[in-house]
């Protein structure tokens, strides 16, 4: 039995571990043509946020070109943490939202927060949320 777990449990570490490390364009938790608007936030977590702009029909339509440009990793250990500081608030037609900063993203439904364990460069982030900002 002890011959067959431990290689077992060694394969199920490495797997992790490189699944979650490939980057990827942002995954949505919901279909993209169904992006109601997108605001760039100041949040202290995904319920208690402060809107520094609002961007229009074209504006969005630009973010979401630009923001599917930035790989973002998958992760899935360690504790979750919570949206704060800068952030881009991805409203749906049915009010659902996502709450994304750059080492952080949550998908919002019915005011409970779900964790979607997803991070991206700081810096290019930042340039993108500071570009739109403008």
């Amino acid at each position: 039995m002890k011959k067959i777990l431990l290689p077992t449990i060694l394969f199920l570490l490495i797997a992790i571990t490189f699944t979650g490390c490939s980057k990827k364009p942002y995954s949505f938790s919901e279909p993209i043509d169904e992006i109601e608007s997108i605001e760039l936030v100041s949040a202290e977590n995904s319920l208690n946020f402060t809107v520094k702009k609002t961007l229009s029909k074209k504006g969005k339509n630009n973010f979401i070109e630009q923001f599917q440009k930035i790989q973002f990793t998958d992760y899935y250990i360690g504790d979750p943490m919570s949206v704060s500081g800068n952030a881009v608030k991805i409203t749906y037609q049915n009010e659902n939202y996502e709450m994304v900063c750059h080492y952080w993203s949550e998908y919002v439904k019915d005011g409970v927060i779900y964790y979607r364990w997803k991070s991206c460069e700081k810096d290019e982030f930042n340039k993108l949320f500071n570009n739109f900002l403008k």
